[in-house]
């Protein structure tokens, strides 16, 4: 058994050597983690958000933090045989009781006896360092093993979360919790906690700014952003309607350029900094754009010719120069017909379309030009 002590000489030079990241500040008590001392055994996992921690390194050990309104003259003698795990973790919440994380040998990072320190402070330092990859979040797994309970009054603060970041299991009787498939309930707090940190590479990833839009067209734009000194990112350039992906287009060009818009629509830009350990900051504030309406230009593809139209079905396309692509819109600006031509000539289907209006968008090497056909 491990004993965990800390006089004041000790306390200073952990502090010297050990960055520390504190999660949490809230007052609440009464909850059931890391432990519940009134109960004989009592066990939690508590996941901690990456973007929480927003640094990289050795995790060397952990502390939790009693209400210090009644831990003066008080003890958990009952209740301080530990066992700590820690691990990478996708999950941002629990959706039920039974939702708990399973635990490896490998997570397993202190089995002992801890002890109030500093007033309110209980300390925990692991067997072994563990290598936090600055990026996923986190969960802390805590039991206590001993057969005993403390007076009610004791009871560690926690901070009220938004979504069901703690699982918990409270009992009179022994449980295994390798092999436990329910806990008692899930919770909207986490314990407030100190990542006690060895070999810190602390992440200062800049949020870029002043996303703007230069240079736009029917189906393209320059996107540029502030964030001096950074070189990598990752750009959403996504129509407005659309639902955010989790991860966006990798780049290191500032302007960067998209292509493939769609004509007369409203697009919206998320802009985020990929730093060193594949660390990212948080995106940037949305910027919108439009692109610009399809309209009819002159004929400036040399010797463009488009007919019969109006069409009922085939409409031939000729010209001097070779056409590598045909496009049809319709008045909404969304695409309904594209094909890749590559010659100077060449005819299109219309039967799948319905009767009405289009515009018809031709490229070619030197030239892009647009005509209104009609199908009837």
């Amino acid at each position: 058994m491990k004993k965990i002590t800390l006089i004041a000489s000790l306390f200073f030079a952990s502090f010297c050597a050990n960055a520390q990241v504190n999660v949490g500040d809230g007052t609440e008590i009464d909850q059931h983690t890391p432990i519940n001392p009134y109960f004989n055994y009592s066990y939690s996992q508590n996941i901690y958000l990456g973007s929480e921690i927003n640094t990289s390194g050795n995790i060397s050990g952990v502390k939790f933090y009693l209400d210090t309104e009644i831990t003066a003259t008080l003890t958990i003698s009952k209740s301080d045989e530990w066992e700590v795990w820690i691990g990478h973790t996708s999950k941002t919440k629990f959706d039920s009781s039974t939702d708990l994380i399973p635990l490896t040998d490998e997570m397993k990072k202190f089995t002992g006896t801890v002890a109030i320190t500093n007033t309110n402070e209980v300390e925990v330092t692991f067997d072994s360092a563990f290598d936090y990859n600055g990026t996923d979040n986190l969960f802390i797994a805590v039991k206590d093993n001993k057969d005993l309970f403390n007076s009610s009054q004791i009871a560690f603060y926690n901070t009220n979360v938004t979504e069901e970041r703690s699982i918990y299991k409270i009992s009179s009787s022994a449980f295994d919790e390798e092999t436990l498939t329910e806990a008692t309930n899930i919770d909207f707090f986490v314990p407030n906690i100190t990542f006690l940190m060895g070999d810190t590479v602390t992440t200062e990833c800049v949020v870029p700014t002043e996303v703007n839009s230069e240079n736009v067209t029917t189906t393209s734009a320059d996107i540029s952003w502030t964030a001096e000194g950074e070189d990598s990112f990752e750009i959403n350039v996504i129509p407005s309607a659309d639902t955010m992906p989790e991860d966006g287009v990798a780049t290191s060009t500032n302007p960067h350029s998209v292509s493939d818009l769609t004509p007369n629509t409203e697009y919206k830009v998320y802009v985020r900094t990929v730093c060193e350990g594949d660390v990212k900051s948080d995106w940037s504030e949305m910027h919108t754009f439009n692109t610009k309406e399809l309209g009819i230009e002159e004929n400036i593809i040399e010797g463009l010719k488009v007919y019969p139209n109006p069409s009922k079905d085939i409409l031939t396309v000729s010209a001097k120069e070779v056409i590598r692509k045909v496009e049809i819109f319709n008045t909404l600006g969304q695409k309904v017909m594209e094909r890749e031509l590559n010659s100077t000539s060449g005819k299109l289907n219309l039967g799948q379309l319905n009767e009405g209006s289009y515009t018809m968008k031709l490229t070619t090497d030197k030239t892009v030009s647009s005509v209104r056909i009609v199908k009837n």
